[in-house]
């Protein structure tokens, strides 16, 4: 196995000699100055200062359309009681209520299908 390792590390270091042989001599001058430029550490300009600018950019972008996308307040009815988490609670209660009072169908379909399967 160690091998075959050897002998495709080798032909992919004869192929990457290739293809520099074959590079003209304006790109291989700049592939070196490049090189020179990352090995002394400096940053490359322009490029680094877009990534914070751009990262900023798409966290406002964000946060803008998680604003846009938040649930509207709901109008809650006036509180009596010295709590308005029990106003809430309430209303829920009474809305659950006013739905099934308004569908007397369900009740019927429910009470004409207990317990027989379905075999359709």
């Amino acid at each position: 196995m160690i091998a075959s390792h050897a002998s495709f590390d080798a032909r992919a270091r004869a192929l990457h000699a290739g293809a520099l042989d074959r590079l003209s001599p304006p790109v291989q001058a700049q592939l070196v100055q490049r090189r020179r430029t990352a090995l002394a550490g400096k940053p490359s300009g322009h490029r680094r200062a877009f990534w914070p600018w751009a990262g900023m950019a798409t966290t406002a972008v964000a946060l803008a359309f998680a604003l846009q996308l938040r649930p509207l307040p709901v109008d809650a009815p006036a509180v009596t009681g010295s709590s308005p988490q029990f106003a809430v609670a309430d209303t829920a209660i009474v809305d659950t209520g006013t739905l099934l009072s308004e569908d007397p169908e369900f009740y019927l379909w429910l009470a004409g299908n207990d317990g027989q399967p379905n075999l359709e």
